[in-house]
């Protein structure tokens, strides 16, 4: 339930907006630590002198008075007079600041890294679904997901999000807002945007959750170092081992996500699918690290073949397993990019290998 709270509510919460509170600050304004009702709450204040403050205020209200999900964080109130809003508090602070170790803070495993991306995937279906408008947000990146106690993520400062038409493909702004190395390239140049905008962004958070650098250029190194076979050297190795085939289908979504042509761009539906499926293919791996060569170990199942096959992307999957997928994708599991056909070879190398090594 959303709360108005008067000026000297939020003063005496933050002790005054006391330095010693303050947990942020950017061009929006200041968020101060506070305590309401002996609970931790994160209290905003926007810049008056902000050209966008007062719309942003209205805006983030609408939308996270209206939208609730567990990976959106909640607003608890605010004071409209003041331009200040109340949240729930959220004890690890942003993403951007935990995947750079800001404070000497330790670094985040690819476990919870992949557990992010689907958990910000699903907060944004959730708003691109949302009735009777969809939401595009216009400003998804890393400093606008936050993390609480257990490293759940949650989509916050909406203030730029906007309600599209029920029937518009796209709409059309005055000027591109946003951050520059998320901004969809079409919205930059045309001055239009729709849910695939959010998708490009969503695409080089990926990138950043496996490299753990700036999203500048990272297309281009990921592109890079996935063409030459080099992406192992490119990952963030404070992360912990990553799985080779995990890692190169994360950078394939991320990568198509970034696409410059916004029809190029995969729906979300289908990223969300193939992110959860990776998921709990990583989360339910079982075997020993060294208990099977990868060569033996079927892309999808993570598990040793039985029955290798040949498909036309090149990569040998369990026979079952890639015939369950090509029964709902026409994509590779491993570069999500179309198969010419759908035609599997027995591969008896790797099978006489697999029969010798057991």
């Amino acid at each position: 339930k959303y709360t108005q709270f008067t000026f000297e509510e939020l003063r005496d919460i933050t002790d005054n907006f006391s330095e010693n509170n303050k947990i942020g600050e950017g061009s929006y304004g200041h968020v101060y630590k506070g305590t309401l009702h002996r609970t931790n709450v994160a209290v905003k204040v926007l810049r008056h002198d902000s050209w966008q403050g007062p719309q942003e205020f209205e805006q983030e209200v609408e939308v996270l008075s209206r939208l609730h999900h567990p990976h959106i964080v909640l607003l608890l109130g605010g004071n409209p007079e003041k331009k200040c809003l109340v949240y729930e508090y959220l004890e690890n602070g942003s993403l951007e600041d935990r995947l750079f170790c800001k404070d000497d803070s330790p670094p985040i495993s690819c476990l919870t890294r992949y557990q992010i991306a689907v958990e910000v995937g699903t907060a944004l279906l959730f708003l691109h679904k949302a009735k009777p408008q969809p939401i595009v947000l216009r400003d998804l990146k890393p400093s606008n997901i936050l993390l609480d106690k257990n490293y759940n993520s949650k989509i916050s400062d909406v203030g730029l999000a906007r309600f599209m038409p029920g029937d518009a493909t796209s709409v059309r702004s005055t000027s591109p807002v946003g951050t520059f190395a998320y901004i969809d390239p079409e919205y930059q140049r045309e001055g239009s945007f729709n849910a695939k905008s959010d998708v490009f962004a969503f695409g080089i958070i990926l990138l950043q959750l496996l490299t753990a650098t700036s999203p500048v250029g990272i297309i281009h190194k990921v592109s890079t170092a996935v063409d030459q076979g080099h992406l192992m050297e490119i990952l963030d190795t404070s992360a912990g081992e990553w799985p080779l085939a995990a890692a190169t289908q994360l950078a394939c979504i991320g990568l198509n996500c970034a696409e410059v042509q916004r029809k190029n761009r995969p729906e979300l539906e289908n990223v969300l699918q193939m992110l959860e499926t990776m998921n709990h293919l990583f989360r339910s791996e079982e075997r020993p690290k060294s208990a099977a060569p990868t060569l033996f170990l079927c892309p999808i199942l993570q598990e040793v073949m039985e029955y290798p096959v040949i498909a036309s992307d090149g990569y040998t999957y369990e026979y079952d397993a890639i015939i369950r997928w090509l029964q709902k994708s026409d994509a590779s599991p491993m570069t999500n990019l179309r198969l010419e056909n759908k035609n599997l070879t027995p591969n008896r190398v790797v099978r006489s290998a697999i029969c010798e090594w057991r």
